[in-house]
């Protein structure tokens, strides 16, 4: 039977990891002292529950419309849904364009003259991909978007390493590389034991550090059961940081003996080449190295940008709705409540704006990032003391990215100190200076030598991201001389460390600059952070609350936070799925829209169990729908909330 469907055609591990979680808060719920629910309606009894929203609602042309709080991705993939099935809705967006965290700066209107401030790249090759992929191929989204491939390797290699002042193409770094970057001189051992040995080196370590975890949850997924996950979960109390310090035993093959922790001037080594993020929980390196390859055979992402930017998406996908005036511009929400709190599920929902008004809706989903949702009065929403922590909890990574517009390609076109081409085409160069990562463009490669292009001088995130924030503040894009960038203290720095990389010199790509144009995401007022980072046990806790709703079954939570594939664009989409699955599940007016639902647009491997997408029942239209026992959205959504439906 295939799964097409269910929104992803192969079993992925995120699907694991979301399915495990749930069951695993529904276990504690059943044996939760307090909780109302001592056995399982839905799946043991085959009760099915029924809404008692909207049950005085008669016909569609009496309903409320349904507010969008959002127009990223994810509020404009909801409002796709929901005007398929014919229902109601309003998009509400506090700046002036669509996009969300899908944003593209233009230099100029000409040709390849931008560069993505958000989401840059999407590997389609991946099966947790295809929700993305299958939007992609949308015949109202296909024709307004064109695929080309992100080059993430420089041709031929040519891209740049440069730690601790060593400097070296790619291609010609020795394999293995032993103490090539004098990372001994630092604290990391070259003898008793000896970390650089051909063994071991920056590289195996990290993937010996996930390999006993990768291994258990392929095992998972290739014979079913969850002793992978479980093994995986008895260490989420870490972040990888303190589990390489304090837990992790080295595997005999790496011949660097089997003491237990490692040192943390080998942990920062790591780090420093492995441009990770090891204050994450353990499970989130765990969990991306399986979907990105650590697999045998590997999987090819077939990474891929969008011609144009970015925002060509959310363009197409704006386009794509066909109600009028669905979205209203600069319209910022300072409160999201029940108008009648004391009706509970009989009264609407009020949305106040930043200038006194207010409307009423029958449902509210927020696709807002989690952070900024915090800033609203949600008094009357009835947040439970659980969402309310997670929401306080959950930390949003700060990124930076700079980009910088130049007189001409130098990175492929100059010629560096040596007299030498600097010959680069795509790809990204890596330094442990403050730029930390820097990305050619894969875009506009068949131009003219002499035509400006854009360079996306710096990618950084975490602790780095904030080095760099602290001078972006100060940083006027308008106000900036181009003719004298030196002065400046951010140009300058950005300059310096590019010329140190490339073996160019500074004075010469001064005179290049054209304009810079920075980007700091965690003081955007609009996201106040770059996407979610699940520190250590953050995802289990958020993941099961926020996809309950608030507000008497009224306020649905999306956004690629609530998501197992979070920071990803796939994520808002799952999570917006879920949320309308939601939405449809708590209304007694809209629940009949089901089928035609996952007609229209599948269901979700992380909501179904794995036998329910191999025995999954076809309705009269022939359409994959999981039966009750299966069906693990209904059941999450009647256990964590049952004073919502009535088991007639």
């Amino acid at each position: 039977m295939p799964t097409a469907q269910y929104g992803t055609d192969t079993p992925d591990v995120y699907g694991l990891h979301a399915r495990q979680t749930i069951e695993s808060h529904r276990s504690r719920i059943l044996i939760l002292p307090g909780s109302g629910v001592n056995h399982d309606l839905i799946r043991e009894h085959g009760k099915e529950p029924h809404p008692k929203i909207d049950r005085d609602i008669k016909t569609s042309s009496d309903a409320l419309p349904v507010a969008i709080i959002g127009a990223g991705v994810g509020g404009l993939y909801t409002a796709m849904i929901l005007e398929s099935l014919d229902i109601p809705f309003k998009i509400i967006e506090a700046s002036d364009r669509t996009g969300g965290r899908l944003l593209t700066h233009k230099f100029s209107e000409a040709d390849a003259q931008y560069y993505d401030v958000g989401a840059m790249r999407f590997p389609i090759g991946i099966p947790l991909m295809s929700r993305l992929k299958k939007l992609f191929a949308q015949d109202n989204i296909k024709g307004n978007i064109s695929l080309i491939p992100f080059k993430f390797i420089s041709d031929d290699k040519m891209g740049y390493l440069h730690y601790n002042g060593v400097r070296t193409r790619q291609k010609d770094l020795p394999t293995p590389p032993g103490d090539f970057f004098h990372f001994s001189e630092v604290g990391v051992s070259a003898s008793n034991p000896d970390y650089f040995n051909p063994s071991a080196g920056y590289h195996g370590i990290c993937g010996d550090v996930l390999k006993d975890y990768v291994v258990a949850l392929t095992d998972d997924l290739q014979r079913g059961g969850n002793e992978g996950w479980k093994k995986l979960m008895s260490k989420d109390r870490y972040s990888t940081r303190a589990y390489m310090s304090l837990d992790y035993k080295p595997n005999p093959e790496l011949n660097i003996g089997e003491s237990v922790g490692l040192s943390d001037g080998v942990i920062g080594w790591c780090e420093s080449m492995d441009t990770g993020s090891y204050d994450r929980a353990l499970s989130e390196p765990v969990l991306d190295a399986m979907a990105f390859g650590t697999t045998d055979p590997p999987i090819d992402p077939q990474w891929m940008y969008i011609d144009g930017g970015s925002a060509k998406l959310t363009d197409a996908m704006a386009l794509a709705l066909k109600t009028p005036d669905s979205i209203v511009f600069q319209t910022p929400v300072t409160a999201i409540g029940l108008t009648n709190p004391e009706l509970g599920v009989a009264s609407t929902m009020t949305v106040e704006y930043s200038d006194g008004r207010s409307r009423q809706y029958s449902h509210v989903v927020s696709t807002l990032p989690l952070p900024v949702l915090r800033t609203l009065d949600l008094s009357n929403s009835n947040l439970t003391l659980h969402q309310q922590n997670a929401l306080r909890q959950l930390q949003y990574a700060p990124n930076v990215k700079i980009g910088v517009q130049f007189k001409s390609a130098w990175w492929t076109y100059g010629i560096d100190e040596s007299k030498a081409p600097v010959g680069i085409v795509g790809g990204q160069s890596s330094t442990d200076m403050p730029i930390r990562t820097i990305v050619y463009p894969s875009y506009g490669l068949d131009r003219p030598p002499s035509d400006p292009a854009v360079l996306i001088a710096s990618y950084c995130w975490s602790e780095d991201a904030q080095r760099l924030a602290a001078l972006i503040v100060d940083f006027n894009s308008s106000k900036f001389d181009a003719d004298k960038p030196l002065s400046n203290p951010l140009a300058k720095l950005v300059l310096r460390d590019l010329a140190k990389v490339h073996n160019v010199d500074l004075s010469f790509l001064a005179t290049q600059v054209m304009a810079i144009h920075p980007w700091d995401w965690n003081t955007n007022k609009y996201s106040m952070g770059a996407y979610a980072f699940f520190g250590p046990g953050n995802f289990k806790d958020l993941y099961t609350h926020m996809t309950q709703p608030a507000a008497s079954g009224r306020l649905h939570f999306a956004g690629e936070a609530i998501s197992a594939r979070h920071s990803w664009v796939v994520g808002a989409l799952d999570s917006a799925w879920r949320a309308v699955d939601e939405l449809l599940n708590c209304s007694a007016l809209w629940k009949p829209k089901m089928a035609d639902f996952h007609s229209k647009w599948g269901f979700s491997q992380d909501w179904v169990t794995p036998e329910g997408i191999m025995t999954a029942m076809r309705s009269d239209k022939s359409e994959l729908v999981p039966s009750n026992e299966h069906n693990l959205h209904k059941q999450h959504l009647y256990m964590t909330q049952p004073d919502l439906f009535s088991m007639e």
